[in-house]
């Protein structure tokens, strides 16, 4: 069994500050410990990024932080085991994505959608060469509105559909139902 790796985009800033506090992700956390055995994220040691970094290694997952270097300026680098400087934001966009074999977003704001839209745009003009599945935590419906003007690109053609493979979720029951469907019963 290969060892899968995922990245992950969410929210860097302080929870207190933002209508995150009740997302709740530790569940999320342990179920994708089981499907991977590494995960990829900006590096932070704020926000909803964080909390969910600290549960999934908590869970037993390898977390490797990616972090510009004016996060050590800012005195925001999260302390896990492995770590990669760079030098600013679109590196570190090229590294989080990286042979990583699935995208996870959970609430985040502009840098979790220019992660994503980076990402996306890659994979539409063929610099990436393949698309991956992404995962949107829907909670409370906050990816509800992307995924309608996702749907929406569709049907005008803007986007070609086939060439992603997006999942909105909202319950953990549905999460696990989708991992197990995408990557069978040979979890970590």
């Amino acid at each position: 069994m290969t060892k899968k790796v995922f990245a992950m985009f969410a929210s860097g800033a302080e929870i207190s500050g933002t209508g995150f506090s009740n997302v709740y992700t530790k569940l999320l956390a342990e179920l994708f410990s089981k499907f991977f055995a590494a995960m990829k994220y900006g590096g932070s040691n704020q926000g909803l990024m964080y909390q969910f970094a600290s549960e999934f290694s908590d869970s037993g997952g390898q977390v490797i932080g990616i972090y510009p270097s004016w996060v050590v300026k800012e005195g925001i680098v999260a302390d896990f085991s492995s770590a990669i400087e760079v030098d600013d934001l679109a590196e570190r966009k090229v590294e989080i994505v990286k042979d990583v074999d699935a995208i996870l977003c959970l609430p985040g704001g502009v840098g979790t959608l220019d992660e994503l839209f980076t990402f996306m745009a890659q994979v539409h003009v063929g610099e990436l060469g393949r698309s991956i599945p992404i995962f949107f935590y829907d909670y409370n419906g906050y990816y509800r509105p992307l995924e309608l003007m996702f749907q929406v690109m569709a049907q005008s053609k803007a986007l070609q559909a086939n060439m992603f493979s997006l999942h909105f979720l909202e319950t953990y029951e549905s999460f696990e139902v989708t991992l197990r469907c995408l990557f069978g019963d040979d979890v970590n």
